[in-house]
């Protein structure tokens, strides 16, 4: 009888724990598998069908090469326009450069010896009208003495006369010596301007363009003529260098480049863009362009699309804009957008069942806390972000501005509560 009790007590906890497993667990690994649901809601955004990519500029340029050795002095700002004619630059000589100084010393004792004569001149131009009155004086007293038939003091005023005249001759004498050594010191000052002079070469630009005194070395071999040439190796290689420009006076060789000229109508970028990306830009199209250095979007124009090399491909898209700021600057990070499209924008990792030949794919919405599954559209796709649209605006299967969607929606079915 014992047993038999013991056994229906055994079969009764058995068939508790069980239920109890049954109910309890599932509603764990519910709430656990909740916790990881993140949601956002639908809305707008833009996306933009494109390449990112480090871009090369290409430029018809003339190089100026400096006559000697020495310093030249910048007359046009860098990235400022220059007409046809228009001097460039100055260059000097080394041993010019040195006689600068020399040049200056001498502009500063003139300077110094005129402002010395100016106020000699106003201090003794009292003395010269007092001994004028003296002199009169004297000169009417004889004519007094002469009508009175008295010559006994004519004598004497004739030599207080002569005294009179001889002071004020001193006193011009001496500023007749003041100009005498400012001429010496101008004579020798424009000697030494001459010497200046023979050693000093002005830059005359030939054509009119664009100034830049950033000088790397690939002023010859990256210009518009070798656009067709470009292979994806020789860009990969390229080794770009830069001269310093921040300084007033710089340093030249002679033989040497320190100054180009750059035509202000047109310039190109080259860019290395996988074969698979590029097979949407053709030769022609007007993709826009946007260089992060300048942070600047314009127009371009693609002029080339070079043959595959190991996957990879040489778009080179011709601009008419940002010519002048980009003076510079050889190699830049850009955007080429060939388009951008506005709608429903989600994260590509929150669709499911994706298939970007066909551009289908699948979301979870959540109405009323249950997942619902919903065939869209994709409009367009990049690495991380896709627009959808509606497959089936028919019926309750369509999606909407500002519905919940699950942003990853692995292991969520169809009907699952979801408790946001």
């Amino acid at each position: 009888m014992k047993k038999e009790n013991k056994g229906k007590k055994f079969k009764i906890s058995s068939f508790i724990i069980t239920m109890f497993l049954l109910l309890y667990i599932p509603s764990v690994l519910h709430w656990i598998t909740e916790k990881n649901v993140s949601t956002d809601y639908l809305r707008n955004g833009i996306l933009e069908d494109s390449v990112n990519a480090d871009g090369i500029i290409i430029r018809d340029e003339t190089v100026y090469n400096s006559p000697f050795d020495g310093k030249y002095i910048p007359e046009v700002g860098e990235g400022e326009k220059v007409a046809a004619g228009g001097r460039i630059a100055t260059v000097m000589a080394a041993s010019s450069v040195e006689l600068l100084d020399e040049l200056e010393n001498y502009n500063q004792r003139i300077i110094k010896a005129q402002i010395e004569k100016n106020k000699n001149r106003e201090f003794f131009s009292e003395d010269i009208g007092r001994l004028d009155n003296e002199i009169g004086k004297k000169i009417q007293v004889i004519v007094n003495e002469v009508n009175n038939n008295s010559l006994y003091k004519i004598e004497q005023l004739k030599s207080d006369i002569d005294r009179l005249v001889h002071k004020k001759a001193e006193i011009y004498g001496g500023r007749s010596t003041a100009d005498t050594y400012i001429d010496q010191l101008k004579n020798e000052r424009d000697l030494l301007q001459q010497r200046i002079k023979n050693d000093t070469k002005g830059e005359i630009s030939a054509s009119p363009g664009i100034v830049s005194y950033v000088i790397d070395g690939l002023e010859k071999e990256l210009n518009p003529s070798a656009i067709d040439k470009l292979t994806v190796e020789y860009l990969e290689n390229l080794k770009i260098s830069t001269l310093d420009v921040n300084a007033n006076m710089r340093d030249v060789t002679a033989g040497q480049p320190y100054v180009k000229v750059i035509d202000n109508l047109k310039s190109y970028i080259a860019v290395i863009v996988k074969a698979d990306k590029a097979k949407t830009f053709e030769v022609g199209m007007k993709p826009r362009v946007r260089i992060y250095d300048i942070d600047k979007e314009i127009r371009g124009t693609i002029e080339h699309i070079s043959p595959e090399e190991n996957g990879k491909v040489i778009i080179v898209v011709g601009i008419d804009r940002c010519i002048d700021e980009t003076a510079g600057i050889r190699k830049v990070n850009i955007d080429l957008i060939k388009d951008s499209y506005e709608g429903l924008k989600v994260p590509l990792r929150s669709l499911m069942d994706v298939d970007l030949e066909n551009n289908k794919a699948k979301i979870i919405l959540v109405k009323a806390n249950y997942a619902s599954i919903r065939e869209v559209e994709i409009v367009v796709a990049s690495d991380e972000y896709a627009i959808i649209k509606s497959a089936d605006d028919s019926g309750n299967k369509g999606i909407s501005l500002y519905d919940s969607y699950i942003i990853n929606p692995q292991n969520i079915e169809e009907g699952q509560i979801i408790n946001k």
